[in-house]
């Protein structure tokens, strides 16, 4: 039984609906696949573990009670040090007792020996963000053991901010302070001690990230962590500076843990799936080893190559005889694990990954007549589950980095599978905090951030895409306090870029790095460059629209227009100009991305340029690659996955060519799928590549949009924009939670028309656009 909307006139926002009670067809009903179980098994994880059951406070709690930040004396700037922490504690069953955290670089939590937690969540230059976890079910009738690690790395990184290292740390019972760091009223305090297990003079993990892991171990070099009277070396430790502690702002992670399903010949074990966490795996060595463990996404040549993503993909451990229950300190990514002995040897077993992803990406679903799109989606989501844990991220392998441009993608594709923005709200909220930023002259905005820039390079086109991104953010957030705090650093970054414009009104010769494609796209960007106008003429029309500025979206419209009567040739558009004698001379190479830069920033259109929308349709895109580059445009340099690739499939989606979109990219992205379960960096071209990186899940909003007509979600106004179009599907469903409440849409191709049930949370309205050539009627509304 349900509320449906009897049929008035088919089709369009102006139908007479009325509402009957009556039973209604119902189009949802699908078989159970793998996706869809997979689907709820992360649900019920995500409840249990990652917002209910890893036992987590209220994320947007910001207050310790007595703690203070200390680190033993004199050596919070030290590279690469670990310390241990520890208390013991009397707990009576019963007791509600929690941990609140925050570290400096990152912390990770055990109690009587079981894992409990690992953080913190990044954050802006001098502040830090408040974890609390309750963990009553870790502990024990009379007393237990508390044994928190941090490492400080104190190395520039584009994860992990160079910061002098600290903890601060509480465990909090019925409302009383047991233990504290840098207590001043007397009580008990963790003891600390310098960990003399992990190396410290050893290479970094990559260019992005710090210190690969190599640990000399004994038998009971873990004792610290599970026995209270083992031996505990305690150095004096000294307050450090007082910390600016901020919510932590969005869910908890989820830990859940999977197991190795089976090996490749006798020395490469395989997880089900691309996963990211902790590795662990329990280990027995009779003599004195060298153990190193390689571990990647994807196999290259049937074997793992620990370098191939321009990583350190390894582990080292020297061991003293002895059973060793063994996890990484650091998330790592891999699906594929290969340990080799350099000397010695030993029985290795349960290999296993605690996951360290987001816990709420588990309440949408997706579903087609085609069913490869249903895994390409689940595929999308495991993306965003390792990109989106507590800010928008690149990658969680090689960088782990909060990249402006990846996140404008990623953003899209979190809010399609969670059904809300808290990530995105802490991407911003890192920008907003700090009163300034190093390395960047004053008005620009760093490319990746929370991130360090010693080296000074920044990407104005970045810079460009977090406004752009903003005014998005506004309408699918509602969130007016951001906007209106941010308003000062957009004014600046248009003051900045307005220091380069030229007689004619354009950017020229922008300073560092100008990034459009990674592809020739990059090597045409002296002087006055076309698609970078073209992406600022937009920059200026969101700020406009934003903040109520006439004079920018005038100058946007300005900018357009000399754009056009420059760079268009009569049949396409070209990248750049030069001076030659004092005077702009367009210059002869032309790329297909700049094509694309055109159409997605609205300089032309199909109507306006119709032979060109006719070329880049049926002639240009990802099937030149199969052609060995050779077609009748040999002239028009190709693009790459990022950005033009992805602009181009919005591009089809935006303008009635949604069967070339699907047709174009599922083989793919099947590929991907088939092979890691997860979204790539690059299309299936190399193996060189990031085989989970955020920005390659924005094919999950395109779904959203294209396939199942939620063309817009706007929750500043209520509003749901509705759109059909020609998709050559049957049948499509979709459904997201929000804050107020379900929205779903579930159609189908009928004999008399394109049937839909559209489910929206109470208070919202409904625009309906039907782009098809079918009429449209409702049978089922809520």
């Amino acid at each position: 039984m349900g509320y449906s909307c009897q049929r008035g006139n088919k089709g369009g926002a102006d139908a007479d609906w009325t509402i009957v009670h009556t039973e209604h067809r119902n189009y949802t009903i699908q078989k159970k696949t793998y996706f869809e179980v997979r689907r709820l098994v992360l649900f019920f994880l995500a409840y249990i573990i990652g917002i209910h059951g890893a036992f987590a406070v209220e994320p947007n709690q910001t207050a310790f009670r007595e703690a203070k930040a200390v680190w033993p004396v004199g050596m919070e700037k030290e590279k690469n040090l670990t310390v241990h922490f520890r208390a013991v504690i009397d707990h009576t069953m019963g007791q509600n007792t929690r941990l609140a955290i925050t570290a400096s670089s990152a912390y990770k939590v055990h109690v009587n020996g079981r894992f409990l937690a690992h953080g913190p969540c990044v954050a802006a230059h001098g502040f830090f963000r408040l974890d609390q976890y309750h963990f009553s079910h870790l502990l024990q009738d009379g007393e237990n053991l508390i044994a928190i690690e941090v490492a400080g790395y104190n190395m520039p990184s584009f994860y992990l901010l160079d910061q002098p290292a600290f903890l601060q740390a509480e465990v909090i019972a019925d409302g009383e302070v047991l233990v504290a760091t840098g207590s001043d009223i007397g009580k008990k305090e963790f003891e600390a001690r310098i960990s003399g297990q992990r190396k410290r003079d050893v290479i970094r993990y990559s260019h992005a990230r710090p210190f690969t892991e190599y640990y000399i171990l004994d038998d009971m070099s873990h004792d610290w962590k599970t026995n209270k009277k083992a031996a505990f070396e305690a150095v004096e430790q000294h307050r450090t500076e007082e910390k600016e502690i901020i919510p932590r702002g969005v869910k908890y992670p989820d830990y859940s843990v999977i197991a190795a399903i089976g090996s490749i010949g006798d020395s490469i074990y395989r997880f089900p799936y691309n996963a990211t966490g902790f590795l662990g795996f329990t280990l027995q060595v009779s003599e004195p080893s060298e153990l190193v463990v390689y571990f990647d996404e994807i196999l290259k040549y049937d074997d793992v190559d620990p370098t191939r993503l321009v990583c350190q993909n390894y582990l080292i451990y020297e061991l003293q005889p002895g059973t060793y229950s063994l996890e990484t300190f650091e998330p790592y990514t891999m699906q594929y694990v290969k340990p080799v002995f350099r000397r010695g040897k030993g029985r290795i077993s349960d290999w296993y990954v605690r996951q360290y992803v987001s816990a709420d990406v588990a309440g949408s679903s997706f579903g087609a007549s085609d069913p490869r799109l249903e895994k390409v989606f689940e595929a999308a989501r495991e993306t965003v589950r390792q990109n989106a844990l507590d800010v928008l991220t690149d990658c969680p392998s090689r960088e782990r980095g909060a990249w402006l441009g990846d996140g404008y993608f990623v953003a899209r594709a979190a809010a399609t599978i969670s059904g809300n923005t808290l990530v995105e709200r802490n991407f911003f909220q890192n920008y907003l905090l700090p009163a300034s930023f190093d390395n960047v002259p004053d008005g620009m905005l760093p490319m990746c951030y929370p991130c360090d820039h010693p080296n000074g390079l920044f990407i104005p086109n970045w810079a460009m895409w977090f406004v752009i991104q903003l005014e998005e953010y506004y309408t699918r957030s509602g969130d007016v306090e951001m906007v209106h705090g941010l308003k000062e650093r957009v004014a600046k970054l248009i003051a900045y870029f307005d220091g380069f414009l030229n007689k004619d009104g354009l950017l020229e010769n922008l300073e560092k790095w100008v990034f459009l494609d990674w592809s020739a796209s990059n090597d045409f960007t002296a002087g006055v460059n076309y698609p970078t106008n073209m992406q600022f003429a937009r920059v200026l029309e969101a700020a406009g629209r934003l903040y109520g500025n006439q004079a920018w979206k005038d100058q946007a419209r300005h900018i357009k227009s000399v754009v056009l009567e420059q760079a268009f040739d009569g049949r396409f558009f070209r990248d750049h100009a030069v001076r030659e004698g004092g005077s702009l001379v367009v210059q002869p190479p032309t790329t297909e991305a700049c094509q694309y830069y055109a159409f997605y920033f609205d300089v032309a259109s199909p109507e306006s340029h119709p032979w060109l929308w006719r070329v880049i349709t049926e002639e240009l895109g990802p099937k030149r690659y199969r052609d060995n580059h050779v077609n009748q445009y040999p002239d028009v340099y190709l693009s790459n996955t990022f950005m033009g690739e992805y602009m181009r499939m919005e591009l089809l989606c935006r303008y009635d060519e949604v069967p070339r979109f699907i047709e174009e990219n599922t083989a793919n992205l099947m590929k991907q799928v088939e092979l890691t379960g997860t979204l790539w960096e690059q299309q299936y071209r190399t193996l060189n590549t990031s085989c989970s990186h955020g920005f390659a899940a924005h094919v999950a909003y395109l779904y959203q949009r294209a396939l199942a007509g939620i063309d817009e979600v706007n929750v500043l106004d209520r509003k749901i924009r509705l759109v059909f179009r020609n998709t050559g599907l049957d049948w499509c469903v979709y459904e997201v939670p929000l804050d107020e409440g379900t929205l779903s849409i579930s159609w189908k191709i009928e004999a008399d028309g394109l049937a839909y049930s559209l489910q929206v949370p109470n208070g919202y309205g409904v625009e309906l656009v039907n782009e098809t050539n079918l009429p449209v009627y409702a049978i089922a509304n809520h």
